[in-house]
């Protein structure tokens, strides 16, 4: 073992620590991470010194391989009375979780620099999502129609990966490699045999089972373990003719040649091939789960193909018009309209089950309403937006939503601006949403490394990013040497719009070019990889000049002329913190579509627009904070917490702001200003709806 010193413990355990989150289900000893949070904010040198002795004596205690299983029921399934349609979740001790990850940490670089994984894989690794292996294929798959072949994809999944690997071969795998410390590899063995697992379900006499098989699902260091254990699958049957990517357990392998039938065959041999070399590893597919597709061009018309695959004697016949692959509902002609159908019903009836947590006067505040929208339906809906566009009619169906949904945040009504809405509840619309998401993407994939990320190494071989590697289906012309591919291609920093590119990545370089308006390209900084100060200076300002555009033309659209408040950059207002009441008078009133006579919408326009207090002026928002009639409220209060011009002090978030917008929104409480004309109407009814 090497000798670090106690700060290089310190800082890899610090480093650990920040990566566990407090929410996380506690094992056995029921003490979750907050508690050893707080012991190494007391005592810095308890855990490093309990880790280091861990490592240095190469042992994982056995209290610490107890686990308690959480048997969950996999969602959407036919039959629950099958056993497949469980997972065991294994649930294990806070202390054992922090060691696992400082393992995962050294065990990760090592793995990088030793080729324990290969491009393809692209699940749980540093810098990798999801998006690179679905827009890499989309590239690959566009790429080969040019060339005028025909496309197929097979989809297979790993059934039950983790509770079926081989100890011993696992052990095997890592102890080739002469870069792994022997201390390493002694740890991980001591760490991966025999567990004690308690399973936990209604009724379960929580006894304790001896387990010598497999990898515990839950565990920070099983996923990069299984990585390293399937390498050789990622690696199987590579041609020109092939494009495999994985994420985990989901393998995808795309042929291309003359006909589809071709590529029946072609898929048959690779199956049989991947099949056979998962079988010593004790690894199966799953053939439920195996689906079919013969891919072709947006405007290709005509029958087509039913050219099935046969696996494991099997018939796999095509799988339909989609296939769900890594959440992505892909179409076999590139239409985005399933995928994005399919999000926006999801998104649907997530708000419809949590919209009843912040009704009109009770509830979350609209400051956590807003969190929650964010949080979760706007990754919801815009889910694979990085490289595919929704259509028009779909954008706006999903901003009829995002509309309500602000609505529901601000208690504003239905006849308020839209433009108004989106400065009032700190939203932008969905349209800048999906240019900032693609953008980010664009971002995050050229500064990548290029030996790291497969979508990184399929940009244009001149496009000034660091590094020279790129992978064979780069050429453009992977097949025919007859010119029937492209040419290769020159990139131009001066030549970069849309209308000059039509591959997936190049459109990627494209849309980054935007923000990189000069090469090379910088790195970003990695656990993998450091970098200079001045790459990570600009990968940094590259990120937040994406932000600053999205919110500059936020702020530009078109306001009407009585609005002049305009949202605060990645902020929201001040007093969404109040009660969903409150704060919703305010809403109101500064959109100018209120109770307000003044303020007059299809329900009060027949009214006397005049204040009912003094009968002198219009009702308006202006006039509220000086009715004569109102003199004696406002004696004791501060004359800045009734200043509501647009660059007022009142809206900043700072302690003196606070207290203002406290003293004007009890201004306002108190004297009923803005409150419904009727008592018997919302929000004072028992059942009243969920909009004003």
């Amino acid at each position: 073992m090497g000798q670090e010193n106690d700060l290089e413990w310190i800082g890899e355990v610090s480093e650990a620590l920040k990566r566990c989150s407090g929410r996380s289900a506690t094992g056995p000893d029921q003490v979750p991470y907050g508690v050893w949070k707080g012991i190494y904010l007391v005592n810095p040198n308890l855990l490093p010194t309990f880790v280091k002795d861990m490592l240095t004596w190469e042992i994982h205690p056995p209290m610490l391989k107890e686990l308690i299983g959480v048997i969950l029921p996999k969602p959407n399934k036919s039959d629950y009375t099958d056993c497949a349609s469980f997972r065991v979740i294994a649930l294990m001790q806070m202390s054992s979780k922090i060691v696992e990850r400082v393992v995962n940490n050294r065990l990760l670089t090592i793995a990088y620099t030793g080729g324990f994984y290969c491009i393809q894989q692209t699940g749980t690794l540093p810098h990798r999502s999801t998006v690179d292996p679905a827009v890499s294929l989309q590239h690959w798959i566009k790429e080969a129609q040019f060339a005028k072949k025909q496309v197929s994809s097979l989809i297979l999944d790993v059934k039950g990966g983790f509770d079926n690997i081989y100890h011993r071969k696992l052990i095997e795998r890592i102890s080739e490699n002469d870069k792994v410390p022997e201390y390493l590899e002694h740890w991980i063995q001591n760490f991966i045999m025999t567990r004690n697992i308690t399973l936990a379900y209604p009724g379960s006499p929580r006894r304790t089972h001896a387990v010598n098989r497999g990898i515990p699902q839950g565990s920070p260091l099983s996923p990069l373990l299984f990585v390293i254990y399937v390498k050789l699958l990622d690696l199987a049957g590579e041609s020109s003719e092939l494009f495999t990517t994985s994420f985990v357990d989901d393998f995808q392998m795309t042929v291309a040649s003359n006909s589809w039938e071709r590529n029946a065959r072609m898929l048959e041999e690779k199956a049989a091939e991947i099949m056979a070399m998962a079988q010593p590893l004790g690894l199966s597919f799953s053939i439920a789960k195996t689906e079919l597709m013969h891919r072709r061009k947006k405007q290709e018309k005509g029958a087509r193909s039913e050219a099935s695959v046969i696996v494991q004697s099997h018939v796999i016949k095509l799988a339909g018009l989609v296939v769900k692959w890594l959440g992505y509902w892909l179409a076999d002609n590139r239409e985005t309209a399933t995928h994005f159908t399919k999000r926006l019903c999801l998104a649907q009836g997530a708000f419809w089950r949590f919209q009843r947590l912040s009704l009109p006067a009770k509830g979350l505040s609209p400051y956590g309403a807003r969190r929650l929208a964010k949080r979760i339906l706007l990754p919801i809906l815009l889910y694979g937006a990085e490289f595919l566009m929704p259509s028009k009619t779909i954008m706006n169906k999903m901003q009829k939503l995002w509309n309500r949904v602000m609505r529901w945040i601000t208690n504003a009504f239905y006849a308020t601006n839209i433009s108004v809405l989106w400065s009032e509840a700190c939203l932008a619309p969905m349209a800048l949403y999906t240019e900032q998401i693609r953008l980010m993407a664009a971002v995050r994939i050229v500064t990548a490394i290029p030996e790291n990320n497969v979508a990184t190494a399929m940009l244009p071989q001149s496009f000034p990013i660091k590094g020279d590697f790129r992978i064979a289906t780069n050429w453009r012309a992977p097949f025919d040497r007859n010119k029937e591919g492209m040419r290769r291609k020159v990139w131009s920093f001066k030549c970069n719009t849309m209308a000059q590119v039509r591959l997936p990545i190049d459109e990627v370089a494209a849309r980054a070019t935007e923000i990189f308006l000069t090469g090379p390209i910088p790195m970003q900084l990695t656990r993998l990889l450091r970098v200079t100060h001045v790459y990570a200076k600009r990968h940094f300002k590259a990120k937040e000049t994406v932000q600053k555009n999205r919110h500059k033309k936020w702020k530009d659209e078109p306001h009407p002329p009585y609005c002049k408040y305009r949202p605060p950059y990645r902020e929201c207002w001040n007093f969404m913190t109040f009660p969903k009441f409150a704060a919703g008078r305010i809403h109101q009133m500064r959109a100018n579509k209120s109770y307000l006579k003044a303020q007059t919408d299809w329900s009060n326009q027949d009214q006397d627009p005049k204040c009912p207090r003094c009968e002198e002026e219009l009702e308006t928002m202006s006039h509220v904070v000086k009715c004569p009639a109102l003199k004696g409220a406002r004696m004791s209060i501060n004359p800045k917490a009734l200043d509501i011009v647009s660059e007022s002090p009142l809206w900043k978030w700072n302690k003196k702001a606070m207290e203002l917008i406290r003293r004007f929104s009890s201004y306002i409480m108190e004297n009923r200003i803005n409150f419904p004309s009727r008592i018997d109407v919302f929000p004072f009814t028992w059942n009243a709806g969920l909009t004003s």
